[in-house]
């Protein structure tokens, strides 16, 4: 895995993703997202500690993107109030 295209196809439903690291909500750090759908421009997931509310997240722009390993990679967070802070994502082995 070495670019987003890479990660946007290891992304498909049942993919599960657990929160690494997270600078705006460390709250969220150990969570696991599990993907329901995904598409070129953006994935739909559930987490661990929302009770099955379904989520819709655009995916970052390449240039955001950072791999750190083959398993896991982080994105800057946009928009008003999040500059300064990213989101560190680690794939899980399927269950």
């Amino acid at each position: 895995m070495k670019t987003l295209a890479d990660i946007k196809r290891r992304v498909r439903p049942g993919t599960r993703l657990e929160v690494v690291e997270q600078t705006k909500r460390p709250v969220l750090v150990g969570t696991i997202r599990t993907v329901i759908r995904a598409s070129s421009s953006n994935l739909v997931f559930t987490s661990d500690n929302t009770g099955g509310e379904e989520y819709h997240q655009s995916w970052p722009k390449a240039a955001e993107v950072r791999v750190v390993d083959s398993d896991t990679y982080e994105w800057d967070m946009r928009g008003p109030g999040n500059q300064g802070h990213h989101v560190r994502l680690r794939f899980l082995p399927d269950a």
